[in-house]
Parts: C-alpha cells; structure tokens; sequence
C-alpha cells in the first residue's frame, strides 16, 4: 500500500486509504484531444462532472475566460451586475435623467429585497412572479419591470451569464385594469372633495402653457378626457368628422390600439372602441369646440392630436413620452401616477354626477353601464342623495306629542 489511494482489482475503482470509501477515478477526454483525470463517487457522479468539465471548456474557448472568472459570473448577483449597470455602462448608452430614474428605481424595489443578493444564473420565472407579489402596487410593478429587464438583456446578450429573461412575459397579466382603476379610485377618494375644481382648472391651464412651450399638444388629449371623459385610446383616435359644430355634438367610434408590427405590418392600428355601449354621441365641449376653431385642422379626417411627425399616437407612447414629463413638470405628478390618464376621465363623470345628470345619462355619455357608475363613483352618488335629506333641526329626542285619533309620533334629533 503506497499513498493515499489504493487501487483495487475491478477497473476504475480506488480505496481511500484515510476514509476507507471506495472513489471511481477515469480519464475523460474531449473530442479536441484534451484529458483531464476526474475523481468521483461512482460511474454516474463521474459522468455528470465529465460533461461539466466538457462544458466549461467550451465557454472558456466561446467567451476567452478561464474556469476562475467564469466561476466568478457565475457568482454574480443582481446587486453586483446592477452596481455595473448603474454606474459604468447606463451613463455611456442612455441620457443623465434616464440613469437617475434607473437609480431609483433600483433603490426603491430591488436593493433591500430578497431579490438583490440572488445569483443571477439561478433566477426562474417562479422567483420573478414571487418577487413581483412583494411589491405594493401596480406602478412599482411597472417600474421594476422597467428596470430589470434591461438589465437581464445586458446579461443574456452581451455577458451571457444567463441564456433566458427570467421575467415571464406576462407577469403583469394577473393585474387587471378593474384592479387597477380600484386603486386609482382609492387615491382619488382620498380628501373629503374628491376633486379640487381649481386644481383641474390649473392643470388643464398649464396643459395650454406646456403645449405653447413644447409644441407637442399635451392639452388636446387631455381636453378630450377632462371635459369630454374619453379614454385615453378613444381621445387620441379622435378625428375633426366627429366633432360636429352644428349640433354640438361630440361622437366616439374608434380607438387607437398598438399591435404586433411582425404580424400586421404596423405597430399601431384604428380599431372599434372598448365596447357596443363605447360607440357614442354626445354634447361637446366647449374646450374641445375651441381646439377644433382654432385653424389647425384643414380636412375632416385629421386627427385632433398628432405626434409631432404627424401621426396619431397610441396609449404607452402618449402616457410615458408626453402625459408623465408634463404631470411631473407641474408637480402633479404624485397625485396622477397610479392612472394618468382614467382619473382625467374620472373627473368628468364626479362632475356630470355631481351636477345631479341622471346616472343612465351619464353612463351613456360615457360609454359605459350604470353598474360600472354605481361603483366608481359611490361617493359622489352618496354625496348626491345626502343633499336630498332635510333633517329637522332644533327637537327634542323622546318628545312624544298627542294627535287626534291618539296615535303618538316620536322625533329625534
């Protein structure tokens, strides 16, 4: 017996001299011609650290790195590449503000959660949909959506530590536009007055003061929604032949919907609205009369909003590219993140409410059903019923009073 091991009479078999354990010793080669002795527990460990040893060759002869820094990606978690990210490739491909959004971002949901010190080659869809259930609402959701999966590009394209995003696709799906718009209601319905008239005069002002300055038109859109209570998709599908200022009336029957361009050639289409009930007519505006006179338009077909090359634009690009950095310039922002765009709609339908405009009325100038009113906007309903009531003032509780025939009537205070 000499050394450590001792090689015992069936092949490949070894005893461990300090252990007593038997060990399974073989030769692996590559189809390249390079060997390598590998020790393991039996023929079936041996062959899984065989084709291990196999691989890593291969992408230390893909990517030109040793074992060490290999082991070293490996290693990596998201905390780690997102220090990378942050602070030495974003401030080379993407502007100053984008990066301090990215900051942020990463700040606010992936630095004190489970997910910063995950080694990124272990991440599976599960993890992502557990982490996302972590976050508090829908638009921190969307922001650390926005946030990671860039940064998972970067990883699978360019570094190549993982071969798959693991964020699922449709990891937002669960969330549904109800959901979403309760909780634009909660953040609404937060003061006693659920809006301030004069603020949305001040926002819709500084709309025309933003459009003047930028060119870009923020106000027409937004007239649409704040006095006309469109959809955002039905606001920008607005076209001069619905606007008919002859009989004052105002008329939906398109929207705007973005598309696979793979599949229809274009990424963006005109297509019937919401629902049957969204097909309508109604009083206009004497907002969106004035846009409409103010000379710009010269055929019947034009849309009343256009990017600034001339084309109708969809929800995602209106809400990030024009409706967020005007909300944010005029520090409204906080109040309007949850639903940009349906609280301006929103808006609408507590006036026209409020105004004591029955509820059939309202939903059908709203394209909608009473039941969808009764339960958005059940505070100003309440409110309206409540100035029905004329409580009697200065009686005293328990009185009772005699009347002819002795019945006795009670009043409370």
């Amino acid at each position: 017996m000499t050394g450590r091991y001792t090689k015992l009479k069936q092949r490949y078999w070894y005893r461990d001299n300090e252990t007593g354990k038997r060990k399974y010793k073989r030769t692996a080669s590559t189809p390249g011609g390079v060997s390598k002795q590998i020790w393991a527990e039996n023929y079936s460990d041996w062959g899984k650290k065989k084709d291990d040893w196999v691989e890593q060759l291969a992408r230390e002869l893909e990517t030109g790195l040793s074992g060490d820094e290999l082991a070293a990606l490996e290693n990596i978690t998201v905390a780690d590449l997102s220090k990378e990210w942050l602070e030495e490739i974003s401030p080379k491909r993407v502007a100053e503000g984008t990066v301090e959004r990215r900051t942020t971002s990463f700040n606010s949901y992936v630095a004190n959660s489970s997910l910063a010190n995950a080694k990124l080659v272990d991440l599976t869809t599960k993890h992502m949909k557990l982490y996302f259930k972590t976050l508090d609402n829908v638009s921190a959701m969307r922001r650390a959506k926005d946030y990671l999966n860039p940064l998972f590009k970067y990883a699978k394209d360019e570094l190549e530590i993982i071969s798959t995003n693991p964020i699922p696709s449709n990891v937002l799906s669960g969330i549904t536009s109800e959901e979403k718009i309760i909780v634009a209601n909660k953040m609404a319905a937060k003061d006693e007055i659920i809006f301030d008239d004069e603020e949305m005069a001040f926002l819709y002002n500084q709309s025309l003061s933003y459009s003047n300055k930028t060119g870009k038109n923020v106000h027409i859109p937004i007239a649409l929604m704040m006095y006309g209570g469109m959809r955002v998709s039905e606001a920008l599908a607005t076209q001069i032949h619905n606007v008919d200022l002859k009989l004052g009336t105002l008329s939906v029957n398109n929207q705007t919907k973005r598309v696979n361009k793979k599949k229809h050639g274009t990424s963006k289409m005109l297509v019937p609205p919401k629902t049957k009930n969204s097909t309508r007519s109604y009083p206009l505006p004497l907002e969106v009369s004035t846009i409409v006179l103010d000379g710009r338009y010269s055929r019947k077909d034009d849309f009343l909003f256009t990017q600034k090359d001339g084309n109708y634009a969809v929800k995602n690009h209106w809400t990030t590219n024009i409706m967020i950095p005007f909300l944010k310039e005029i520090g409204l922002y906080d109040k309007f993140q949850e639903q940009p765009n349906h609280l301006l709609r929103k808006y609408y339908g507590s006036k026209k409410i409020l105004d004591n405009i029955p509820l059939h009325v309202v939903a059908k100038w709203m394209g909608t059903s009473v039941e969808v009113l009764q339960e958005t906007y059940a505070k100003e309903i309440a409110t309206v019923e409540k100035s029905y009531y004329n409580p009697i003032a200065n009686v005293t509780s328990g009185v009772t009073s005699p009347i002819m025939g002795g019945i006795k009537v009670w009043f409370w205070v």
